[in-house]
């Protein structure tokens, strides 16, 4: 049962780090559809849209290189790969339901499907980081 469930946390964290690379690079090599967004996101908010798209996408790319370097290293490189993508997810359903003109279901299911996965191991790094004896025993 333990091999199972590490084969599922791999391949897991191997799905979300190559989607959430792929994401990046859309944006990092301004693909036509993606400036096009970006430009309208861009008029929502009232901000560079091109700037904003080559934020995001080093952030998902950093995202994703934490995810993957915590084959290595797992301790805060998962944790810290796996906040930034939730972030990052919170913020791309946001700008779905808010800012973009007509929602996409494709991305809004993406985006869902890695915040949820993300969520899983954040869950696992506070409970196995945070946990509430430890909380307690510290006063907190």
């Amino acid at each position: 049962m333990e091999t199972r469930k590490k084969g599922l946390s791999i391949t897991l964290k191997l799905i979300s780090a190559i989607v959430i690379v792929f994401f990046a690079i859309e944006k990092l090599f301004a693909w036509d559809m993606t400036v096009i967004n970006f430009i309208q996101f861009g008029e929502v908010l009232g901000i560079n849209g091109i700037s904003f798209m080559y934020f995001t996408g080093w952030v998902e790319m950093i995202a994703g290189v934490l995810i993957l370097a915590s084959f290595l290293e797992k301790k805060y490189t998962e944790l810290l790969g796996f906040g930034i993508l939730f972030s990052t997810m919170l913020g791309a359903i946001g700008t779905e339901l808010f800012i973009r003109s007509e929602p996409k279901a494709l991305f809004m299911s993406i985006a869902l499907i890695l915040a949820v996965i993300s969520s899983y191991f954040l869950r696992i790094h506070f409970k196995k980081y945070f946990s509430a004896k430890d909380l307690i025993k510290q006063g907190v």
